[in-house]
């Protein structure tokens, strides 16, 4: 890792909270502490990229409020990790948040030493998640699984690796334009990738997309290994 401080975004409407998480930040010689009562985009944007950044934000309902602006904050080629505080052993918005690009969460009672170990966890590349949590993730994947329709409307076809990036970035809520400018290609080349898609997944729509590709069990093609990934850190 880099010598530069990890700079830590705490977000919370609570002055209290926010104000006493940057003095438990500032102590640790790696941590850096950015306390706000919202995000602000312009000033994220601005922080130096080569050094981690975390945002660490107070309630699964403040970031649901904000759903928007952390779509616009983790765009790619954004280095920016989110931690949720403040989470339920039972939380109905845990999957919803995974969904959004959250990296880590902790409980209600989680303790100062929690948080600081999250922050540097997430900023390696790791993942933050209780037990409890983690067993509500694993009991939706095989809801999902167990719940699969016969695949209709689509052609049963594969998409192909390219195809599966484009799904990534579509629902992430990215243009034609910007996935274009994203994987370097024409932008009628990206219509005519989402035109396939659609065909083989059966979706109605762009909307219609991830669900479809996903619930309907459309695969990438195991051969097609040409095209790297696109980061998303």
């Amino acid at each position: 890792m880099s010598n530069k401080k990890v700079a830590v975004y705490i977000v919370s409407g609570n002055r209290l909270m926010r104000e006493s998480l940057a003095r438990i930040f500032n102590r640790r010689n790696d941590l850096s502490a950015i306390p706000a009562d919202k995000i602000d985009l312009e000033f994220a944007k601005s922080l130096d990229k080569s050094c981690g950044l975390v945002a660490l934000l107070d309630s699964p309902w403040a970031v649901l409020q904000e759903i928007a602006t952390i779509h616009e904050l983790l765009r790619p080629p954004s280095v920016w990790k989110i931690i949720v505080l403040g989470m339920e052993e039972e939380s109905k918005e845990f999957v919803g948040l995974v969904r959004l690009g959250a990296s880590g969460f902790l409980l209600k009672d989680a303790s100062a030493v929690d948080v600081v170990a999250a922050v540097r966890a997430v900023t390696c590349g790791q993942v933050v998640c209780p037990a409890g949590l983690s067993k509500i993730l694993f009991q939706h994947v095989i809801r999902e699984e167990n719940s699969k329709p016969a695949a209709k409307g689509g052609s049963g076809e594969c998409l192909t690796r390219r195809e599966s990036q484009l799904v990534d970035l579509v629902t992430q809520g990215l243009t034609n334009k910007e996935i274009a400018s994203s994987l370097h290609l024409a932008e009628q080349t990206v219509k005519n990738h989402i035109h396939n898609i659609l065909r083989k997944t059966g979706a109605r729509d762009r909307l219609g997309v991830s669900d479809a590709s996903y619930s309907r069990g459309v695969r990438l093609h195991p051969e097609d290994r040409d095209i790297a990934p696109v980061s998303t850190a």
